[in-house]
Parts: structure tokens; C-alpha cells; sequence
């Protein structure tokens, strides 16, 4: 169903795609409008098991479009250097397919307590305050069907 990278030699393996995803803080989530243009957001997220999670408001462009097409791209890349005298670029990056589910409000706010040891793990106050704010949350959770990672040089992850 889904097509194998061209560029074998440069896949990384599971572990690896883990790796990155623990590392990395941000990617940007592409999701198809009804008119056909790609639409692309650039989220931070965290990661939870085979899962990502990402917060938002209850209500935009986003939630609109996802809840007519909830089948998403997320990409992530950890690392991108020119190698001028080279000519190409020193990568990393991760590519993940799935459909994103908006979780039930019980679900919902483990998730946001997440965000907080990722994000703000030395600010427990804030963290509070931050949860005063749930009921204009929510949480979003990437299943992810598929994904691949690139590296130009895989072995020395």
C-alpha cells in the first residue's frame, strides 16, 4: 500500500525513527482541504508510546479540515546542515502517515500533563494554570499506519 523509499541506503530502522521522535520537539502536520491544497502546520508534539500528541484549540481551520479528513503526514526533522563543498546536506528526518482522532475530554487530560513534563518540567505552577485552560483544549493523537525515516548518513545515528 505504500510506496518503498527510493533511496534505501538511507532508511533508518524502528529504532531509529524512535530515536528521532523522542528528540525532536516539532514537526508539521499536512492535512488535504477540500479544495485540493495541502494545508500545513507546523506543531509541537509528544511523543506517547507508538503515538504522538498535539494540543489545540477547540475550534479552526484545522479541526474543520480533520474532521472531514482525518488522514494526516506528519514530518520531523532533527537535523539539517549544508554541506556546501559537497554539494547536499547533512539530514535527519522522520515521515509518519496516519489519521488523527480527537480524544474524549477523560483521555484528554493525561494527555495535556504530557505537554507539561516535555515541555515545562521544572514548572508545576505554570503547569496548573495551564490546566485551567482544558475546556478549551484539544488534544489530538496521531495513529500512526505508517512510517519511514532518511538520514544521508543512518549509520551514525
Amino acid at each position: 500500500m505504500f510506496r518503498p523509499m527510493r533511496r534505501a541506503e538511507r532508511a533508518l530502522s524502528d529504532a531509529q525513527i524512535a530515536m528521532v521522535l523522542s528528540e525532536g520537539t516539532w514537526g508539521t502536520l499536512s492535512l488535504a482541504e477540500d479544495e485540493g491544497y495541502p494545508y500545513a502546520v507546523p506543531l509541537n508534539y509528544v511523543l506517547d508510546g507508538d503515538t504522538l500528541l498535539f494540543h489545540c484549540a477547540i475550534e479552526g481551520k484545522k479541526l474543520d479540515v480533520l474532521k472531514r479528513n482525518p488522514k494526516v503526514c506528519f514530518t520531523v526533522v532533527t537535523r539539517s546542515t549544508v554541506l556546501p563543498a559537497e554539494f547536499t546536506t547533512d539530514f535527519v528526518s522522520v515521515l509518519l502517515l496516519g489519521e488523527i482522532r480527537i480524544l474524549p475530554p477523560d483521555e484528554a487530560m493525561p494527555a495535556i500533563r504530557h505537554f507539561g513534563k516535555q515541555f515545562a518540567p521544572n514548572h508545576p505552577k505554570e503547569m496548573e494554570k495551564t490546566m485551567t485552560a482544558f475546556p478549551r483544549i484539544h488534544v489530538l493523537q496521531l495513529v500512526v499506519a505508517h512510517a519511514t525515516g532518511k538520514a544521508l548518513k543512518p549509520h551514525s545515528l
